[in-house]
């Protein structure tokens, strides 16, 4: 597939020229729904902020990292 004919891209409810598209048509993502997201909160407790089995979150995060091979510079401690 190739976009060298592309003139204007759908954008924010108007037509947009492709030049000045911020999310480039081949994006994955925007095709298919893929990514790696995870929700975490943050509470106050004694005044300082305390998550929830943030191990478990970042557990989440990273096995779906692995499944949608992203590739991290950043390793999962112990």
């Amino acid at each position: 597939m190739t976009f060298a004919n592309i003139q204007w891209t759908w954008m924010n409810g108007e037509f947009t020229p492709w030049a000045e598209s911020t999310v480039p048509l081949s994006t994955h993502a925007l095709h298919y729904g893929t990514g790696v997201f995870e929700g975490i909160r943050s509470y106050a407790v004694d005044g300082e902020a305390a998550i929830f089995r943030l191990d478990a979150h970042l557990a989440r995060f990273y096995r779906s990292a692995k499944c949608t091979a992203c590739g991290f510079h950043l390793v999962q401690s112990s």
